[in-house]
C-alpha cells in the first residue's frame, strides 16, 4: 500500500514515569510527532502528576490514565478498546510509540515522508537483529527473529483493517511481564506478519550491520544518527540494559561517551532534555558506568586561562602537615582566592609562616572554627558565608590515616586527593575549563583509593562500607527525590576532597532548615572511624548534587592516570587468578582444579563484571553476607 496525497493518521504514545512526571524531552517528542500526525491518543501507565497534565494536554487530543500493568502493549490494546476498530479503520496510518526513546534529532516529516513513498503494510524507524537463542521463557519461536523495535512502528490500513491484525490482538495473551511483553509481542511482530504477505521496512536500514551489532539503535548510537538518519536514541544506552550489562559484553563502552559528543557537537537536540529526566530517574552509579563520569586532564600544560572566581578552601588540623599543604598551595593560579579553616592560633601562624616561605600571593582569609565535625563542619559551616559567592570551589583538608600499617598507606591517599586536585597551575587551569564546558557537572573528585593488597581494596568492592542506613536517612531527611539503593554504589568522594559547583551542594549548605548548620549539628569527638553521621555526609555529597540537576565525576590527572590504570589492571588480573584457586604448571598454562569453573561462575566477579575485585579475609566476608 503506497500513501496518497495527506494520508490521515492516527497515533498511541505510551508513557510511564514511576512519579508521574513529564520531562521536556517527552513534550518535545509529542510535539514534533503532532505535526504528522491528526489524533494523538497519550496513554499514561500508572499516574500523571497534575502539572505533567497541563504540560501535555495542549499537545495531544485525548489524555488517558490507566493502571500500570502490561507495559505499553497493553495500553496499546487499550487505545484500541478506546477508540475502536471502525473508526481506527478511516485512518491511513495507525502510529504506535513509546517515551523509551530521546529525541527526535531530526523531524520526524523525514521518516514520515519516505514511508509515504514505500510500498509497505507496516514500518518503523529500526530492526532488532536476529539472535540465534531464544531468551526469553514465552516465545512463539526458539530463536529471536529480526524484528522492527516496538518503540516506533507504524501499521498501515491495508494491515490495519485485516483479519490476521484483530486476530492477533484477539489472541495475544494477557501481557504481565517485561518478559511477555518482547517474547510474545514484539520479537514475533515483524516474523508473524510478514510470513503471512505483509510487507514491511525500517527508515534506518541496518541491514549492513548484522555482523557488527544485533543492536544497532543501543550499540551503534552514533553510526545509526549521524548516517542513517535515525530520529531516535535509546534512554537505555545511558544506564543499562536489561536483562544483562550488555554495555561490557557488546562493546569496550565508548559508544556512550561518543554519541553524547556527537549530540553535543553535531546536533541542535538539546542535551539538557536528556540530562533532566536521567538525573532525576538513574541512579548515578548507572550514569557513571554507561555514560564513562571519568575525566583525565592534562598535569602540566593548560587549555585555556580563566577569569572565573574561584575559592579553594582547606581545612587545617595537624600542625605538622601545614607545610605539605602550603606547597600544593602555591600552584593555585593568582585569580583563586584562598580559605583557611583552623581550630587554634598555633595552626593559623604557623600557616602564615609557610605561607610567605613559597611566597603564596593570592588573597588568603581565616576562619577560626570549633572542633566538631572535623573537615565536614569546617566546609559546611566554616565556608558557608563565602562559598556561594563564587563560580566553582575546592574543598581539601590535611589528611592522617593512622589506623593502618605502614602509615605510607594513609599517606598515599592524601597523595591521591591533593594530586588530582592541586597538582600543578595547569592542572587546576584545566578543572576550572572543564567545569566551564560541562554546564551539568556538579562535583569532580579522585577516584575511591585502591591498591591491590593493601587495607583499602575493601573499599572497592564496598563502598557503602557501614553507611547505607545513615546515609539513606540523611536524602530522606532532606527530601531528596533521588533514587537511592543499597546494592547501588555511592559515586562518592572517599575522603572528602573535591570540587564544586556552588549550585549543587546549595541544599546540602541550607542545613536541615534552610538557614545553615551549627557545630551542635555534629557528633562531638571522640567520633568513630566508619559508619558516622560524618561519614553518611561524605556518601551524601552526590545525591545533593544529583538533586540538583547535576551529575559527578572522577578526576585524575595525566600522570596519575598512569598510576592508576596499572594498579586496576593487576587488580583485575590477580583477582582472576588467585580469587579461584587457579593454578599454573612449569609451562605456564592456566589448570582448573575440581570446582574452578563453578567457582568461577558464582564469583562476585564474574556475575557483575567489575573487575576492580579485591582479595583478601575482610572481602570475602563482606561478599558472603551480601
Amino acid at each position: 500500500m503506497i500513501l496518497g496525497k495527506d494520508p490521515k493518521r492516527i497515533a498511541f504514545y505510551v508513557f510511564y514515569d514511576k512519579d508521574g512526571i513529564l520531562d521536556d524531552y517527552v513534550s518535545y517528542q509529542v510535539a514534533d510527532l503532532k505535526k504528522n500526525v491528526d489524533h494523538i491518543l497519550f496513554l499514561a501507565n500508572g499516574k500523571l502528576t497534575h502539572e505533567s497534565r497541563k504540560k501535555i494536554e495542549p499537545l495531544v487530543d485525548e489524555v488517558f490514565v490507566r493502571d500500570n500493568e502490561g507495559f505499553d502493549i497493553e495500553a496499546h490494546r487499550k487505545g484500541i478498546e478506546l477508540i475502536g476498530w471502525d473508526k481506527l479503520a478511516e485512518y491511513d496510518e495507525l502510529v504506535m510509540m513509546n517515551d523509551t526513546c530521546f529525541g527526535p534529532i531530526y523531524p520526524f516529516k523525514e521518516a514520515f515522508d519516505w514511508a509515504a513513498t514505500e510500498d509497505l503494510d507496516f514500518w518503523g524507524l529500526t530492526t532488532h537483529g536476529e539472535m540465534p537463542v531464544n531468551t526469553f521463557t514465552v516465545h512463539k519461536y526458539d530463536y529471536i527473529p529480526e524484528h522492527i523495535q516496538g518503540n516506533f512502528i507504524v501499521v498501515r490500513n491495508s494491515l490495519l483493517t485485516s483479519r490476521e491484525y484483530h486476530e492477533f490482538w484477539k489472541e495475544l495473551p494477557l501481557i504481565k511481564t517485561y518478559y511477555d511483553a518482547i517474547g510474545c509481542y514484539e520479537t514475533v511482530f515483524t516474523k508473524y506478519f510478514k510470513d503471512k504477505g505483509y510487507r514491511a521496512e525500517v527508515y534506518s536500514n541496518s541491514d549492513d550491520l548484522k555482523k557488527v551489532s544485533y543492536y544497532p539503535l543501543m550499540f551503534i548510537p552514533t553510526e545509526m544518527a549521524k548516517n542513517r538518519r535515525c530520529p531516535i536514541f535509546k534512554r537505555k544506552i545511558f544506564f543499562g540494559y536489561h536483562p544483562y550489562e550488555a554495555r561490557d559484553i557488546c562493546t569496550f563502552g565508548e559508544h556512550v561517551s561518543e554519541f553524547i559528543r556527537f549530540l553535543e557537537e553535531e546536533t541542535e537536540y538539546d542535551i539538557n532534555m536528556v540530562w533532566d529526566n536521567l538525573l532525576r530517574t538513574c541512579h548515578m552509579e548507572q550514569l557513571k558506568h554507561y555514560c564513562n563520569f571519568n575525566r583525565v586532564l592534562p598535569y602540566d600544560y593548560s587549555v585555556n586561562k580563566h577569569n572565573s572566581k574561584v575559592l579553594i578552601v582547606v581545612h587545617v588540623y595537624y600542625n605538622d602537615l601545614i607545610s605539605y599543604v602550603v606547597n600544593y598551595l602555591k600552584n593555585a593560579p593568582e585569580y583563586c582566592d584562598i580559605l583557611i579553616t583552623v581550630s587554634n592560633e598555633k595552626n593559623k601562624q604557623t600557616f602564615i609562616e609557610e605561607s610567605k616561605r613559597v611566597n603564596l600571593k593570592n588573597n588568603t582569609k581565616f576562619i577560626m572554627i570549633e572542633n566538631r565535625g572535623r573537615d565536614v563542619s569546617a566546609l559546611l559551616v566554616g565556608a558557608y558565608e563565602d562559598y556561594k559567592n563564587y563560580d566553582l570551589v575546592f574543598f581539601l583538608h590535611d589528611k592522617k590515616t593512622v589506623i593502618v600499617e605502614p602509615w605510607s598507606i594513609g599517606a598515599s591517599w592524601q597523595d591521591k586527593c591533593f594530586e588530582n586536585l592541586l597538582g600543578t597551575t595547569a592542572y587546576i587551569e584545566n578543572i576550572v575549563d572543564l567545569f566551564e564546558k560541562e554546564k551539568r557537572l556538579g562535583m569532580a573528585f579522585p577516584p575511591p583509593p585502591f591498591s591491590v593488597s593493601n587495607a583499602y581494596t575493601w573499599l572497592m568492592d564496598w563502598q557503602w562500607s557501614h553507611n547505607y542506613s545513615s546515609t539513606e536517612k540523611l536524602i530522606k531527611d532532606f527530601k531528596l527525590n533521588v533514587p537511592i539503593a543499597q546494592d547501588r554504589e555511592p559515586i562518592a568522594p572517599l575522603g572528602t576532597m573535591f570540587a564544586f559547583r556552588p549550585k549543587a551542594l546549595e541544599k546540602l549548605f541550607g542545613g536541615y532548615k534552610g538557614t545553615g548548620w551549627r557545630y551542635e549539628d555534629f557528633p562531638k569527638e571522640p567520633n568513630g572511624n566508619d559508619g558516622t553521621f560524618l561519614h553518611a555526609i561524605e556518601r551524601g555529597y552526590p545525591y545533593f548534587a544529583q538533586e540538583a540537576g547535576y551529575y559527578v565525576c572522577w578526576l585524575l590527572n595525566s600522570e596519575w592516570a598512569q598510576v592508576e590504570l596499572q594498579t586496576y589492571y593487576y587488580g583485575w588480573h590477580k583477582d582472576r587468578m588467585q580469587l579461584n584457586n587457579m593454578k599454573v604448571d612449569q609451562r605456564n598454562n592456566v589448570i582448573f582444579s575440581n570446582g574452578d569453573v563453578e567457582a568461577i561462575k558464582n564469583s562476585t566477579s564474574w556475575k557483575i563484571t567489575k573487575p576492580l575485585r579485591a582479595l583478601g579475609d575482610l572481602l570475602v566476608k563482606l561478599r558472603l553476607k551480601r
